[in-house]
């Protein structure tokens, strides 16, 4: 092994009382040498592959394209599914629900060294300070991957509690953005990120959801891209999430087509676990 050619990448490592085993997982990268890589479909446990948004997903249901959608987030996608099962009545929900948050997050250890307690206190600049890595004179912070609806809604939120001048609102991968709060963890750095529950990120760290007024729908008002451009400016979200869940989506010419399958995904026992 050249361990010249290879550097490090993540590092998992849960400082969890509760765990009755630990793993201390390192992960690495190596350059193949060989330029860009071309991902092949097994044909055996997958017939496709593809990243979509959940927006697009669903569209795909409505267009008979796809049949299951695992993890509809409610109310993150009210407008679409209010769209596709209540006015064209092309997607089913399963009747189990999960209940689930959704918070912006930081470790134990950076609320300590920082101060950082509640989300207004991003709009500090000294507090905001701490999470500059670049020296821009922004700190910076992830808030989504760029096709989720939760993100379009974290910079409102960003907006509205006035961060959006002292943080750089990061979008990317999930994988990544949660690797980069990997190594935040094991090299003591602080950071911020949005987070939500239930998730393995608070098994593997000691995570701490930042404090907020709890949520008012009277101080809530998200306008979508395509009924508004001016979107981000005449929205608002001046507290808390409400509180949130996920279900199952499933194209509602299931129940005719496959109806075994439709009531298998209507008895999907999922829990938080």
């Amino acid at each position: 092994l050249a361990l010249d050619d290879i550097v490090p990448f993540a590092r998992w490592f849960p400082k969890n009382e509760k765990l009755s085993r630990v793993f201390d997982t390192r992960f690495y990268l190596a350059d193949l040498g060989t330029g860009a890589v071309d991902i092949e479909v097994d044909a055996q446990e997958n017939t496709r592959l593809f990243w979509t948004s959940a927006r697009d997903a669903l569209a795909g249901a409505d267009r008979g394209e796809i049949d299951v959608h695992p993890e509809v987030w409610l109310p993150n996608g009210a407008e679409i599914v209010h769209e596709y099962r209540d006015v064209r009545g092309s997607l089913t929900l399963s009747p189990i629900r999960v209940s689930a948050e959704q918070h912006i997050c930081t470790t134990r250890a950076t609320s300590e060294a920082t101060g950082l307690r509640e989300l207004k206190d991003l709009a500090k600049p000294d507090v905001a300070a701490a999470f500059d890595t670049d020296a821009d004179g922004l700190g910076e912070m992830w808030i989504g991957a760029f096709t989720w609806s939760s993100t379009r809604i974290e910079r409102v939120r960003a907006r509205s509690y006035g961060y959006d001048s002292t943080m750089m609102l990061l979008t990317m991968p999930e994988d990544q953005a949660l690797a980069s709060v990997d190594a935040a963890v094991a090299t003591g750095a602080p950071v911020v990120f949005y987070c939500y529950a239930p998730h393995y990120i608070h098994a593997l760290h000691d995570i701490v959801m930042l404090e907020e007024p709890a949520y008012d729908p009277e101080r809530w008002t998200i306008i979508t891209a395509e009924e508004d451009p001016a979107w981000l400016a005449h929205s608002k979200a001046e507290t808390a999430w409400e509180p949130s869940r996920y279900l199952i989506g499933y194209a509602t010419v299931l129940k005719n087509e496959q109806p075994a399958v439709a009531r298998f995904l209507d008895q999907v026992q999922i829990t938080e676990k």
